[in-house]
């Protein structure tokens, strides 16, 4: 029935079906791009209409914003680049954020960190000016939530690389099973996992939460690949090959703990 529905909209190109049900939308919307239904044709009506992504969307959900923060520092926006010279304090806000995500960051440390020596009034005026360029630079004015001051990304409008590798991390306990499930498991985990967190930075914050997602990638994918040891070589191989990569590129691990 939802092959149909969307090739029947698809050949009117009536995209603004059940107006004043965007949610219900949404949701189909992402059960057909789940399912490969109409991609192009739903990825139309995604942005035509400006939907938020609901939970549990799939990767390709077409988000205003996507970040790529483990190994390559990688921002798409619709937004017009600006310098980064400019965004300097801006982007440093982001990482932050990311550092912390999916938790939301207190605002009040963040500040005292960036602009000390401002005054209260001073350093917040600076906040409000940062946030600002930065909602700008992503192009969605939506992508970062600030709410009884903690900052956020919402998920509703931008994907983060780090926050989905922490919800496919949630579900390691699924792959028990072990066989095929745990290469699957791994395969996503490592594909999401492609360097380690905002390697180029050294604030506290970060090199801590880089070492504890570190750890915490490890630990899953070694024990999803004993489970699978009896498994195909030819796909378990390489992994175990990049997990030792990852693991000879993070001596700062033991230092973090200290």
């Amino acid at each position: 029935l939802l092959p149909r529905c969307w090739s029947a909209l698809r050949e009117t190109d009536y995209r603004d079906a059940m107006q004043g049900g965007d949610s219900w939308v949404a949701e189909l919307c992402a059960r057909a791009l789940q399912r490969g239904i109409e991609v192009e044709f739903v990825d139309a009506v995604v942005r035509h209409r400006q939907l938020p992504a609901p939970g549990g969307a799939p990767q390709c959900w077409p988000y205003p914003v996507r970040i790529h923060c483990l190994g390559d520092w990688v921002l798409h926006t619709g937004a017009r680049p600006a310098s980064e010279r400019e965004l300097r304090t801006s982007l440093e806000l982001l990482h932050r954020v990311l550092a912390q995500a999916p938790a939301p960051l207190p605002i009040d440390e963040l500040i005292g960190d960036l602009w000390p020596g401002e005054g209260r009034e001073g350093a917040q005026k600076a906040f409000d000016a940062a946030l600002h360029r930065l909602r700008k630079r992503l192009g969605c004015e939506d992508a970062l939530r600030l709410a009884q001051r903690q900052l956020s990304l919402h998920p509703g409008w931008a994907w983060a690389d780090v926050i989905a590798l922490e919800q496919r991390l949630d579900v390691a306990g699924s792959v028990h099973s072990g066989g095929a499930a745990a290469l699957d498991f791994c395969e996503d985990v490592l594909g999401l996992y492609q360097g380690h967190l905002l390697p180029d930075l050294d604030h506290p914050a970060v090199i801590q939460r880089r070492s504890v997602l570190w750890l915490r990638v490890r630990s899953a994918v070694e024990s999803a690949l004993k489970q699978a040891n009896d498994c195909d070589g030819v796909r378990l191989r390489p992994l175990v090959e990049r997990l030792q990569q990852l693991h000879a590129s993070a001596p700062w691990v033991a230092l973090a703990h200290t």
